[in-house]
């Protein structure tokens, strides 16, 4: 079990990020000491290097809200679970094209400065 402190040092969050997952139930429940404070499991940390994940990915909360509502179903709901992770990954490779767009247009722009 990891203290709060050390579930934000092995994620690289914040504590105040974990709590704020924790608060719109993007991970499961976090056990609580006598003290109350937060103890996060292995499982937790793999749950919240997955909602990480989803955040980089720019997917937004409410989205990652419904994948995780499906994904509490079980495998009743893979195919749609694997429709939404396809629409993320399609978003993810029209943003790499439009960044690249964006560099070759501001490599241009700086060589036209540079001549």
């Amino acid at each position: 079990m990891y203290s709060a402190k050390e579930a934000a040092e092995m994620t690289g969050l914040s504590t105040a990020t974990l709590r704020y997952y924790e608060k719109e139930q993007l991970l499961p429940p976090i056990a609580r000491t006598k003290q109350k404070y937060r103890q996060y499991s292995d499982s937790d940390i793999e749950w919240i290097k997955m909602v990480q994940c989803l955040r980089m990915a720019n997917v937004p909360i409410q989205s990652i809200k419904k994948y995780i509502a499906l994904l509490s179903q079980g495998g009743k709901t893979m195919e749609q679970r694997y429709i939404m992770v396809q629409d993320y990954i399609t978003d993810i490779q029209e943003q790499m094209i439009h960044l690249k767009n964006a560099l070759a247009l501001d490599k241009n722009i700086l060589n036209g400065i540079a001549d």
